[in-house]
């Protein structure tokens, strides 16, 4: 149960700051109107990550011997892949998020703006929930499903907790 916890909560962490990072800057750039794409943005990524998370474990619960082995190898080297890629991708996006949003929702053009948040809420929240599925689906192996979906909405619900609060402080 602590290993789906403490995953669940870093990936959600991630994902209420990138949220987090959004809403305040729609704040400072006086656009308080796309603050629902973003919300429907993040709803839309999560549903779409638990339904990639239930698919995988389905997939995974096919396999035996043999094929639960190879299955199990892939999914650890994707995890790791997803790891080093958010790596790179933070790197680059950190410095760009700002300005990013600034310059995409100028414009004049209202659901362009709209659009481009929604999109940026949705694959925020896609890929940490992409990535959550692939940690849990291999944490799978070392516990049962009742501890790992109990720790990872815990992880969840503790992360949505800080995220609020992080964000409710800030001015």
């Amino acid at each position: 149960m602590l290993p789906a916890f403490l995953l669940a909560l870093r990936e959600g962490v991630e994902a209420a700051l990138i949220l987090g990072i959004m809403v305040k800057s729609l704040d400072r750039l006086n656009r308080p109107r796309l603050k629902p794409p973003v919300w429907r943005g993040f709803a839309a990524g999560a549903l779409l990550s638990a339904a990639a998370a239930y698919l995988l474990f389905l997939t995974g619960a096919s396999f035996s011997g043999r094929g639960a082995e190879i299955f199990e190898g892939l999914v650890m080297l994707s995890a790791a892949s997803v790891i080093t890629w958010m790596i790179f991708w933070a790197q680059r996006q950190s410095t760009a998020l700002f300005e990013g949003m600034a310059r995409s929702t100028s414009g004049d053009i209202p659901g362009a703006a709209a659009g481009a948040v929604f999109w940026l809420a949705f694959s925020a929240v896609l890929r940490e929930g992409i990535e959550l599925a692939l940690f849990l689906l291999a944490a799978r192996y070392q516990a049962d499903r009742l501890n790992i979906w109990s720790g990872a909405a815990l992880g969840l619900a503790t992360a949505g907790l800080l995220g609020w609060g992080l964000n409710a402080g800030v001015g």
